[in-house]
């Protein structure tokens, strides 16, 4: 009987010792992990927010969004001009038929139109935000209501 009681109390303390082992392990992990983290840091990209917009100039979801969404938020980008990228693609579910001919969703005209967006963004827009963005937003939005 005092046999079990030793194996009993020598389990117990070496699951103890375990314990304290494993909250040690726990404890330097996590120091290492924030001593990690401070030495890694963001690129320069890192700092600024990307948003892309996929649209199709005669789609009328894309022609909703660019109404009631994109042309009047463009005022609040504005004030952050340092940190926005803004990506405009003129694309949706376009299709290429062969020897670069377009299927548009919604016909020709939106290939038309898809393509003469696309060569605006391609003239007026850089990495970073800037004023042209706004007319570029404001041209698109006039190329999809018209």
């Amino acid at each position: 009987l005092y046999q079990c009681a030793l194996d009993y109390n020598t389990i117990e303390r070496t699951l103890y010792n375990w314990s304290r082992i494993m909250g040690h392990f726990k404890l330097i992990f996590v120091f290492l992990a924030f001593l990690t983290a401070g030495f890694i840091l963001p690129s320069e990209q890192d700092d600024n927010l990307k948003i892309s917009v996929y649209y199709e100039t005669y789609c009328p979801d894309s022609i909703n969004f660019v109404m009631n969404q994109l042309a009047p938020m463009m005022g609040e980008f504005n004030k952050y001009p340092d940190w926005l990228i803004l990506e405009l693609i003129p694309f949706g579910f376009a299709k290429e038929t062969g020897h670069f001919k377009w299927s548009c969703q919604h016909g020709p005209k939106e290939c038309a139109g898809n393509k003469l967006n696309a060569c605006a963004i391609d003239e007026l827009v850089t990495k970073q935000y800037n004023p042209l963005y706004m007319k570029l937003v404001n041209f698109i939005y006039c190329t999809m209501t018209a």
